[in-house]
């Protein structure tokens, strides 16, 4: 053997470890990916019912504010007369 060439040296016991923790990694960041998209589904979900919920309550504050318009116009002039 010449002098630069080097000889890497594995037991199996080590390579069986290298497959293992390899293999722990790859289910692991696949099952990460896969609670990091249903988490994600969830909060959009989420966020639609917050602007629909946003929405309604809009509208029934302009329903409120058109209908007590007229009342509040009343007072004003109310006010104004005394």
């Amino acid at each position: 053997m010449a002098h630069t060439e080097r000889v890497i040296q594995v037991d199996l016991e080590t390579l069986a470890t290298i497959v293992v923790l390899v293999t722990t990694i790859g289910s692991s960041h696949a099952l990460l990916r896969r609670e990091i998209h249903d988490v994600s589904r969830e909060v959009k979900a989420d966020i639609h019912r917050v602007k629909q919920d946003v929405d309604r309550l809009d509208d029934r504050v302009y329903q409120l504010a058109t209908g007590l318009k007229p009342l509040i116009d009343q007072a004003q002039r109310a006010d104004k007369d005394s």
